[in-house]
C-alpha cells in the first residue's frame, strides 16, 4: 500500500495501480489504471508540495490516448462564404420558462461574446448571470469570419458537499469565451479552447472544487464544422428535414457521465479510504466531430436537460416545423424540401414573422422551441422521455415513469450564405 500525502492529506491507495502524469503545464493528474478514474488539482513546480512521491510509484509521461474521432467526409454545396447566426435558450430548475426572457440572441456586430460573466465578487456574478441554474453557456466571435460556442453543465452532486456547482460551468464557459476573443495563436481547435479554459478554472482560486460536462464546437466561414463532446451534452446537425450528423454520450455507467472536475485534497482523502475515487476526466478524451456545414443547416447544442426529456426524432420535429411555419425551409414541386430565399431576411430581427414578437429572428425561435418542448416534456408525468425508458432497462423495479426535471441550455445555430441566392438546394 502507497500512501500519498497531498496538501497535508495522507491518500492511501495500491501502488501497482497508479501514476502521476504531468497532464500539462498547469495541472497534474493522478490516474487508477485498474479502475480508470482520474483526479486533477492545482500543482506546484516539482509536483506534490512537502512530497516525494515513493520509489515504488512510476513517474512518466503518458502519450495522449487516441480519443474517438468521427469525420464526414463532403465537399461544400457552395463556396460562397457562410455567416453564422446565433441564439441560445436556457432555463434553471424548478424555474418558469418565459421564451423572451430566457433566450438570448447573440449579434456579432453588436457582441463579442455571450457568457462572460461580469461581477467583481461571487454574488454579483451570480445576479448577473442567465436564468440557466447549473448550465451555462458561452458564443463569441472568433477571427476571421469564425464563430466559438459552446455549453456545459454543472455536475449537480457537489451540492452536497456545501460546493455550487454553478460557479465551475459558469466560470469555464467565461474563460472560453474570453480566451475566443482575445486569441490570436494561430488555429484554435474546440479540444485547444476545452483544455484552455479547464486549466483556467482550475487556477481561479474562486473555484475551490466543481465539475461539468462539455460541447464546444467552431465553425468557419468555409462550412467547416469542429465540435468536441465530453459528457453527456451533445449536438445534432439539421438539414432539410433529416438528421445529417449527431453526437454520442460519453459515460462511465448509467446517469454517470464524463466530466471535467476540480477535486479539493480533502475529498480524495475521504474518497480514498473507502476504496474509490471522484470522477474527473480530460479534455483529451473528449469525443471530436469534424464535418461540413452547408447554406440552410441548423446546428443544436443541448444539455442533459434536453437529451432525457426529447430524443433526436423530437428535436428534428420542433426544428423542421419552425423551419418550415417560418418560412426558411419550402416544399417545391420538382426538388422537394429546399432553402428558402428569404431565408437571410428571417436572421434579421422581425424576420422572423411573429408579429408580438417584433425582435425575434428564426434562430431565437428556434432555441426557444427546443428549449420549451425540453421543459414541458421534463414536467409531464406521463410521457416517458429518453431518460426514463434507460431508468426501465436498467432498474425496472423503480417503476419509473414521466420526464426529468433539470437544468435545461440550448445552443442554435442556423447557417446562412453571404449572398442567397435561388440556388439553394
Amino acid at each position: 500500500m502507497t500512501v500519498f500525502t497531498i496538501w497535508g492529506a495522507r491518500v492511501p491507495a495500491p501502488s501497482q495501480y497508479w501514476t502521476v502524469i504531468p497532464a500539462c503545464s498547469r495541472y497534474r493528474t493522478v490516474r487508477c489504471i485498474r479502475h480508470k478514474s482520474t483526479i486533477s488539482f492545482r500543482s506546484f513546480a516539482n509536483g506534490f508540495p512537502g512530497t516525494s512521491p515513493p520509489p515504488s510509484v512510476q513517474l512518466k509521461y503518458l502519450r495522449r490516448s487516441s480519443s474517438s474521432t468521427s469525420t464526414i467526409q463532403e465537399t461544400s454545396a457552395s463556396t460562397a462564404p457562410l455567416s453564422f447566426h446565433l441564439a441560445a435558450s436556457a432555463s434553471g430548475k424548478g424555474r418558469r420558462f418565459h421564451a423572451d426572457q430566457n433566450t438570448h440572441e447573440f449579434n456579432a456586430d453588436i457582441h463579442d461574446a455571450l457568457g462572460l460573466q461580469r461581477g467583481e465578487t461571487r454574488a454579483q456574478r451570480k445576479a448577473n448571470r442567465p436564468d440557466s441554474g447549473q448550465d451555462a453557456f458561452f458564443i463569441a466571435k472568433l477571427e476571421p469570419n469564425s464563430t466559438a460556442f459552446g455549453i456545459a453543465d454543472g455536475v449537480g452532486g457537489w451540492a452536497t458537499s456545501g460546493v455550487d456547482p454553478a460557479e465551475f460551468s459558469h466560470g469555464f464557459c467565461h474563460y472560453m469565451a474570453k480566451t475566443t476573443v482575445e486569441w490570436t495563436h494561430g488555429r484554435l481547435t474546440p479540444r485547444m479552447l476545452m483544455e484552455i479554459g479547464y486549466q483556467n478554472i482550475i487556477d481561479d482560486p474562486s473555484v475551490p472544487a466543481g465539475g461539468s460536462t462539455a460541447c464546444i464546437g467552431i465553425a468557419r466561414a468555409d462550412g467547416a464544422l469542429q465540435v468536441a463532446n465530453l459528457g453527456d451534452s451533445g449536438f445534432l446537425q439539421l438539414r432539410l428535414g433529416a438528421v445529417h450528423h449527431y453526437s454520442n454520450p460519453q459515460t462511465h455507467a448509467f446517469n454517470t457521465p464524463y466530466q471535467l472536475s476540480i477535486i479539493p485534497p480533502k475529498i480524495i482523502a475521504q474518497s480514498a479510504l473507502f476504496g474509490g475515487m471522484p470522477l474527473s476526466d480530460l479534455p483529451e478524451q473528449a469525443e471530436i466531430s469534424s464535418g461540413q456545414l452547408r447554406h440552410g443547416d441548423v446546428l443544436i447544442l443541448a444539455t442533459d436537460g434536453v437529451w432525457d426529456n426529447l430524443n433526436p426524432q423530437d428535436v428534428l420535429n420542433i426544428v423542421s416545423s419552425q423551419m418550415r411555419s417560418h418560412g426558411a425551409w419550402v416544399e417545391t414541386g420538382n426538388h422537394g424540401l429546399v432553402v428558402s430565399d428569404q431565408i437571410a431576411q428571417l436572421t434579421r430581427p422581425g424576420g422572423s414573422g411573429e408579429k408580438r414578437k417584433r425582435s425575434q429572428t428564426i434562430q431565437s425561435a428556434l432555441a426557444a422551441a427546443v428549449a420549451g418542448e425540453a421543459k414541458i416534456a421534463s414536467l409531464n408525468e406521463r410521457r416517458d422521455g429518453p431518460f426514463a425508458k434507460e431508468v426501465q432497462k436498467y432498474y425496472p423495479e423503480e417503476g419509473y415513469h414521466g420526464g426529468k426535471v433539470d437544468d435545461i441550455c440550448v445552443i442554435a445555430l442556423l447557417a446562412v450564405k453571404h449572398a442567397a441566392s435561388g440556388d439553394s438546394r
